[in-house]
């Protein structure tokens, strides 16, 4: 294909004078439109229209060659499908977390403000550089410290005696799979929006010395609504901010998060986030509620290299 390339806002380095009256040379030109970067692979035969092109200046008359391009083996070209890795890994403080089994007569079981350690695991594909499709995995789960009960405890039917040794547990993990659609991708600030779909796999237990134990299991689905915003700082830094969410008389659910990130590579970044988690349910089997903050280090992966 016969073009005619314009030079002023692409700076090429040709040979000097030595160059014949038709020379074959790779080229990569790179398009750097805002913060999105874009390159490709030529082939080419160049052509001299008016001498030897030694170098392009910004404040120079626009130069014109001549060129038959065709892509070369190693063009540089965005895939249909890319795949991403994000492992964030930290700690999570247990801001407060009680539950009442059943809702109506059970004893108020308040568990330990504590912190512990805490990860989560996306996957992802972006297809097109449209549409996402995420996989999420974030379990959470601690035991607390052994108190000694002043009255009996009723919990999801069984009474436990005051005076006894007595420790609980609690479990929630999260299992989601969501779609986000991407408005732009050129641009300091990108949105998205979609929706999740989310398995709780979640139990409370109490246990005493006397070996009586109980655990209350809940596993089930809640749909939840999903913004987020990339904001970039700069060609390789950015900031991402993340928040799933649904209400229902039932009960409430919200799960935030937000990260600065840098850009090591085209295909590896780092960064460090805080995330906040709140929500529960008040129906007739049982009452629950817990509030945790996050704090994290996170690592993202992108497959292929781009």
């Amino acid at each position: 294909m016969k073009l005619l390339i314009s030079l002023l806002l692409v700076n090429l380095s040709f040979a000097q004078s030595s160059m014949k009256d038709q020379d074959s040379k790779n080229i990569k030109l790179k398009i750097i439109e805002e913060d999105e970067v874009s390159e490709y692979s030529f082939k080419s035969k160049i052509y001299k229209l008016d001498g030897t092109v030694a170098r392009v200046e910004d404040d120079l008359p626009i130069p014109f060659i001549a060129m038959d391009l065709k892509p070369s083996l190693d063009s540089d070209k965005t895939p249909d499908i890319v795949w991403s890795l994000d492992v964030q890994a930290g700690t999570v403080s247990i801001l407060s977390n009680f539950t009442q089994i059943p809702s109506s007569t059970g004893t108020r079981i308040e568990l330990d403000r504590t912190t512990a350690l805490s990860y989560r695991l996306y996957l992802s594909a972006m297809i097109k550089n449209k549409h996402q499709i995420r996989l999420l995995y974030a379990p959470l789960q601690y035991a607390g410290d052994s108190f000694i009960p002043a009255e009996d405890i009723l919990f999801d039917g069984m009474r436990f005696l005051a005076g006894i040794p007595t420790t609980t547990e609690y479990k929630f993990n999260s299992y989601r799979l969501s779609y986000m659609y991407h408005f732009n991708q050129t641009g300091r600030v990108r949105f998205r929006i979609g929706l999740s779909a989310k398995i709780r796999d979640a139990f409370t237990s109490v246990s005493q010395e006397n070996g009586k134990n109980s655990k209350f299991s809940d596993l089930g689905f809640v749909p939840l609504f999903h913004v987020g915003a990339l904001i970039y700082a700069g060609n390789k830094s950015f900031f991402d901010i993340d928040a799933e969410g649904s209400w229902a008389p039932q009960g409430y659910a919200i799960d935030a998060r937000a990260s600065y990130n840098y850009q090591l590579r085209n295909n590896f970044s780092i960064g460090l986030g805080v995330g906040f988690l709140d929500g529960g349910a008040n129906v007739e089997s049982v009452e629950t509620y817990t509030s945790a903050v996050y704090g994290f280090g996170r690592v993202i992966i992108k497959f292929p290299n781009r």
